[in-house]
């Protein structure tokens, strides 16, 4: 999957103060994959140091609503936690590491 698929099932979108992120994977509940949560935390790390941005909204495609994520793929943890200078990080640890 290339870096263009993986942005177009997050849509990232400001509406005066309000952040959107739309998950748009309803094929799969909008399920989310380690690209689609990678861009999340871009995009929040980003409106953290936005003072136009005052409201978050996370949203789903489609008529079914949201999923746990990761459905059928190789087992993953991802764990965010803040760094010193305050911005979200990823621990990502798949089957293959234990």
């Amino acid at each position: 999957m290339t870096d263009s698929q993986t942005a177009s099932r997050v849509l990232v979108r400001t509406e005066g103060a309000l952040g959107r992120l739309t998950l748009d994977r309803p094929e799969a509940i909008n399920a989310l994959d380690i690209g689609m949560i990678e861009i999340l935390t871009e995009t929040l790390n980003r409106w953290r140091e936005d003072t136009d941005v005052q409201i978050v909204l996370i949203d789903g495609a489609g008529e079914r609503g949201l999923g746990p994520g990761q459905p059928g793929g190789a087992r993953r943890r991802v764990a965010g936690h803040r760094g010193s200078d305050g911005k979200c990080r990823q621990e990502k640890e798949t089957s293959e590491h234990r």
